[in-house]
């Protein structure tokens, strides 16, 4: 589930805006509730929690930049996107920590893409629940608890932080499109591993090591995809402040 809010003093716009997010929110299948709020002072004094608002700059009374300014001392994990007329104020929105700004009138591709990498964001704070089946039980694992999964050929092997080694019938092409790719990343074609896991990766990026002192090898053609989504996760997880 997705909660969104459009804080616009516009009907109109708040209308365009909820009609686009329902058209790319039920095409990607998605649970979702929409809150419209026609002022900051009306969005500041509700107690409806949002994942992702849509925050217009503009506004009567309390305007966009300060309705963000007392969100943030709120809720540091909002998702803002800004609604502009004017390109050079969206400059500012820095200093709320705004994820996106989308300038009036809104174009669709530009929409489209602040609404999926916002949803993207909003997914990365959660940890998915896992069905883990083996040949004698069934387990409701979390990605957090994860460590590595290694091939084992047509199965695999899913090392966990509670349950130890697990045999999965599932091979890895199964696990790469089932695990978010915030936290998961193969690091070779028989090496599935978790960044929370990670503790370093060698001076030669031929191997990494796990928390655990485990050491596993790291493919070349691998190595830059590894480190920039590991520094995608740390944005992430600096933001979360997750403790493993």
């Amino acid at each position: 589930m997705v909660v969104i809010g459009i804080c616009d003093d516009h009907e109109f716009i708040c209308e365009d805006v909820k009609n686009r997010c329902e058209i790319l929110l039920q095409a990607l299948n998605l649970k979702y509730q929409i809150h419209i709020f026609h002022s900051g002072d009306e969005f500041l004094n509700s107690s409806q929690k949002i994942d992702i608002l849509f925050l217009d700059f503009e506004m009567p009374g309390i305007d966009g930049w300060q309705t963000g300014k007392q969100l943030r001392k709120r809720n540091d994990n909002l998702i803002i996107i800004m609604l502009t007329a004017h390109e050079e104020i969206a400059k500012i929105g820095y200093e709320i920590n705004i994820f996106r700004h989308l300038s009036k009138p809104i174009e669709d591709d530009k929409f489209k893409e602040s609404l999926n990498a916002a949803i993207k964001e909003h997914s990365a704070f959660k940890f998915r629940k896992i069905l883990l089946q083996t040949d004698e039980s069934t387990f409701i694992v979390s990605e957090k608890e994860i460590i590595l999964i290694e091939s084992m050929g047509d199965t695999s092997a899913v090392y966990t932080k509670n349950h130890g080694i697990l045999q999965s019938k599932y091979t890895m092409k199964h696990w790469k499109q089932a695990l978010n790719d915030i936290y998961f990343v193969q690091i070779h074609k028989s090496y599935i591993v978790s960044y929370h896991y990670i503790d370093h990766i060698s001076k030669d990026n031929k191997h990494v090591m796990l928390k655990n002192n485990e050491m596993l090898k790291i493919s070349k053609r691998s190595v830059q995809a590894f480190k920039d989504g590991y520094h995608e996760f740390l944005r992430i997880i600096n933001r979360m402040d997750v403790k493993i």
